[in-house]
């Protein structure tokens, strides 16, 4: 059976995006178009979150026939605060076009003035709270499905990497097209059936990125 494609857009972070790789041409996506036959666009960041994933999608200008590609990243993942400008060299994941740095726990340091680092002691140490970003991500998640449900395109979704989902709550979110839920993640899933598929940095290696395009051409 054959699929009518105008165009693959996939999003995600930097697992999506071929960070690491030599030649990003040589990510999952770009694979996986090659295999569909189609174009493809590549909206993941390194660093990107959940939100990000909804705002790009929101700007995507969907037609029927597309495919959409979700590598959901891990839920407490949140974006505040304004980059300085210009963009110092330490802020690897900073993205300039929309002057919004993703801030989240592992890189608080990072803020760009003590005010915006202040708040970010706070939202991730006094104040936080695992089942706020959960019930935020299963937001995210319904909102999209019926957003892609009604452009009518095509669609997979998958967590990455380090999901924080509980287990009590999969069967509300059970839907054919969303693969490797939970903790039964994509990377998991990668290193327990696959050997030499992992960067020395824990990103996917062209080897891991051949593996997804594989299993995903095959739930398509």
């Amino acid at each position: 059976r054959s699929l009518y494609i105008l165009m693959l857009y996939v999003y995600g972070d930097s697992f999506t995006y071929g960070w690491t790789l030599p030649d990003t041409d040589k990510c999952w996506g770009s694979l996986l178009s090659k295999k569909l036959n189609t174009r493809f666009k590549n909206l993941a960041y390194p660093g990107g979150s959940n939100w990000r994933i909804c705002r790009e999608l929101q700007n995507t200008k969907l037609k029927q026939n597309d495919v959409v590609v979700i590598a959901w990243a891990i839920s407490n993942r949140f974006e505040f605060g304004k980059l300085s400008n210009p963009i110092p060299n330490e802020y690897p994941f900073a993205n300039p076009k929309n002057d919004i740095q993703p801030f989240f726990e592992q890189i608080v340091d990072r803020a760009s003035n003590d005010k915006v680092r202040t708040f970010a002691e706070i939202a991730y140490e006094t104040l936080y709270d695992e089942e706020w970003f959960d019930d935020m991500f299963k937001t995210m998640y319904w909102a999209t499905r019926s957003y892609l449900d009604r452009k009518k395109v095509k669609w997979l979704m998958f967590d990455t990497w380090c999901p924080s989902i509980d287990t009590f709550w999969f069967s509300d979110m059970d839907h054919k097209n969303y693969v490797y839920r939970g903790r039964n993640n994509m990377d998991n899933f990668m290193r327990r059936n696959f050997d030499n598929v992992h960067h020395e940095s824990g990103y996917w290696n062209e080897d891991g990125h051949q593996r997804v395009a594989n299993l995903l051409h095959s739930c398509l």
